[in-house]
């Protein structure tokens, strides 16, 4: 019996403690979450390029990243029940301050 409250006790305790990886791709003290735009990446996608930072055969392993407000290009591949890109695919958009960006397959 104590045995099974341990594991539930170690099981929360991870869960909780776990959280999300962020990247700040900005230079200077970090902004409030008003100040940027946050590009949050789904499930099954792969962040291979943001701007002028490229990864060529390793995904860039955050799945939240804050830039600056203005325009911005980032690099996916994707891996779904139905096939994956062989080739990153190039996505520009325009970041506003405040917003959430979600990239998904």
């Amino acid at each position: 019996m104590h045995y099974l409250f341990f594991l539930i006790v170690i099981t929360v305790i991870l869960a909780t403690c776990g959280g999300n990886s962020v990247l700040v791709f900005y230079e200077g003290e970090r902004r409030t979450s008003s100040e940027v735009g946050t590009i949050e990446i789904g499930e099954n996608i792969y962040l291979m390029s943001i701007d002028t930072l490229t990864r060529k055969y390793q995904a860039i392993s955050k799945q939240y990243i804050e830039v600056l407000p203005g325009r911005h290009e980032i690099g996916v591949n994707y891996k779904s029940f139905k096939g994956h890109s062989t080739e990153p695919i190039l996505l520009p958009f325009n970041a506003e301050s405040g917003h959430t960006y979600l990239v998904k397959a």
